[in-house]
């Protein structure tokens, strides 16, 4: 299953936002038990795309 949208967008933000992820969480009213459950299904998305072969 693909990782939706809104979690796709948190994690991308938090990688940039220099915070550590309780900070995010807390910044963001997100609970870090959820936040963290998704971090291996974003993982295992962006290692899938980035073994797809190239399309020519």
């Amino acid at each position: 299953m693909a990782l939706s949208t809104h979690w796709l967008s948190h994690i991308t933000a938090w990688q940039h936002s220099g915070l550590s992820q309780e900070a995010y969480c807390r910044q963001h009213q997100l609970a870090k038990s959820t936040f963290l459950a998704r971090l291996p299904e974003y993982r295992a998305q962006a290692k899938s795309v980035s073994q797809e072969p190239p399309v020519l």
